[in-house]
């Protein structure tokens, strides 16, 4: 079974989208290294601009 670890807002990663148009915080997803290998994430996003 996995760890599980009770996080608060402030402590999400926030993540810069790849075309810059926006970030995500991340709050919870599947194992896997990094970006790479998840099957599923739970996140927030912040759309800077539209397109």
């Amino acid at each position: 079974m996995s760890e599980l670890r009770i996080l608060r807002a402030v402590d999400y990663p926030r993540m810069p989208w790849k075309n810059g148009a926006g970030s995500t915080e991340e709050i919870a997803r599947d194992g896997g290294d990094g970006l790479d290998g998840f099957g599923w994430r739970l996140s927030i996003a912040d759309v800077g601009e539209s397109g």
